[in-house]
């Protein structure tokens, strides 16, 4: 036997809360009618226990939607009560599923009904059915996180964006839109990219703007109401994954893609600075580095930030440093043509993966890119200063010289138990570092 309290709560939990199988209500993936089979006892059940047999009946006598109850005549042995006993308990559409709902916790019916009329609003703005965007994950999970506030804004910006606007000439933060900020476009970059494809496929537009948008198409079946049909819940669900396309955005709308990443570049030579606009230090976008040739004759590239600005003056050099990892510049063309070019970066598997890479984007050899104080000999002057390392990288040794995999490998096993060691590059003697430098480039005298 099944009482309408546990039956509630199961519907609850499956329909709403834990399973994530609204979606599939709206879509048709999961149709109409729902339908709970109430199990009601056999005879000798009732025999052993009478009590909860008149309880059964009793509880679902009064229940208010009996509409939805479906009852059937048991012939049960020694004249037991089994005319139109309660069987099952259907939904036959979304308005029924609502009411029962409702009926299990009326804040769920008022958070569906919120839901469905979010949905349907979208639907209309897209000029699709409510069952597209409750298909898309990204869409369905985040137009709900939306405050109320937030999904007015969304509604109000959406008609404002097309492609092209911004005619390549500004960023997506100066869009002429009106009455909300910029900044929230900014900040719900990944919902609207996924809604304005959506649009596109809506206007007959193939694969919407930028290709496929992964889950979409299909037609509803009721109002607009979803969940998560892939599991984990219906509303305030957290599932809003980033966007597959980094930029999508800002190329839909035609404005410039902000800089991801910045690196210092540094005139080690005070006569370089007018070429450097009469800056001694810049901070630029890394990408810029791609087609913006630096003056000067020689390179230094230098991991950290603050190793650079200890540099002492080096005549036509200018450093690049405070990159880290980020060295996708190290492809641009220009670097190929410097006189000499040298990389120093911290002596741990991190700092070794990061001149391997340098070495493997810009092209250069070994002998065109010699790396500094990255060897066994410095490791063997900085004993006391060295420290252990958490976190080993994995290295493509192809890029680095014997003695170098020497030194990482010496790093490798430094510490007990043969555990990986790190020596960062300020933690190197100044006196060291300006020999180092002497000997692969022209130093500039006090």
């Amino acid at each position: 036997m099944r009482f309408p309290d546990e039956v509630l709560r199961e519907i609850l939990e499956r329909e709403f809360r834990k399973g994530g199988f609204l979606a599939g209500r709206i879509t048709g993936d999961r149709p109409f009618p729902l339908k709970v089979r109430l199990c009601p006892p056999t005879s000798s059940e009732i025999r052993s226990d009478l009590a909860s047999y008149e309880r059964f009946l009793r509880d679902w006598g009064r229940f208010p939607l009996q509409g939805l109850l479906r009852r059937r005549d048991i012939a049960y042995a020694r004249s037991l009560p089994g005319t139109g006993v309660p069987s099952e308990l259907v939904a036959e559409n979304w308005g029924e599923f609502l009411d029962l709902l409702g009926c299990a916790d009326r804040n769920a019916r008022k958070t569906a009904e919120e839901y469905a009329a979010r949905l349907d609003r979208i639907g209309m703005l897209c000029g699709v059915s409510p069952a597209q965007p409750s298909r898309e994950a990204r869409i369905r999970n985040g137009v709900w996180e939306l405050a109320p506030g937030e999904f007015d804004r969304l509604c109000l910006v959406l008609p404002q964006l097309s492609r092209g606007m911004g005619g390549g000439k500004s960023y997506l933060r100066s869009l002429p839109v009106k009455g909300v900020d910029t900044k929230f476009i900014e900040k719900h970059r990944d919902l609207i990219m996924a809604l304005l494809r959506l649009r596109d496929q809506g206007a007959g537009i193939p694969g919407g703007a930028f290709g496929a948008s992964g889950e979409g198409g299909g037609s509803a079946s009721g109002s607009g109401m979803q969940g998560r049909a892939d599991g984990g819940g219906g509303p305030g669900d957290d599932g809003f994954g980033s966007s597959p396309e980094d930029g999508a955005l800002e190329d839909y709308l035609g404005v410039l893609t902000k800089p991801a990443g910045f690196v210092l570049v540094r005139a080690l030579d005070p006569d370089l600075q007018p070429a450097l606009g009469g800056f001694r230090i810049l901070r630029v976008p890394s990408d810029e580095l791609l087609n913006c040739p630096l003056p000067g004759q020689d390179l230094i590239v230098v991991e950290n930030e603050q190793t650079g600005f200890a540099l002492p003056q080096i005549r036509d050099a200018v450093a690049v440093f405070g990159a880290g990892k980020n060295l996708s510049w190290a492809a641009a063309s220009w670097i190929r043509n410097r006189r000499k070019v040298a990389y120093w970066g911290d002596d741990d598997s991190w700092g070794f993966g990061m001149l391997a890479d340098f070495r493997r984007l810009s092209g250069l050899s070994p002998e065109q890119c010699p790396s500094l104080l990255m060897d066994t000999a410095t490791l063997e002057l900085h004993p006391d200063m060295m420290v252990p390392e958490p976190v080993s990288a994995r290295t493509d040794a192809a890029f680095l010289t014997p003695a170098e995999r020497e030194a990482l490998d010496r790093l490798l096993h430094w510490g007990p138990g043969r555990s990986p060691g790190r020596l960062e590059q300020e933690r190197i003697r100044q006196d060291l570092v300006i020999s180092a430098l002497a000997a692969h480039f022209d130093l500039i005298p006090d």
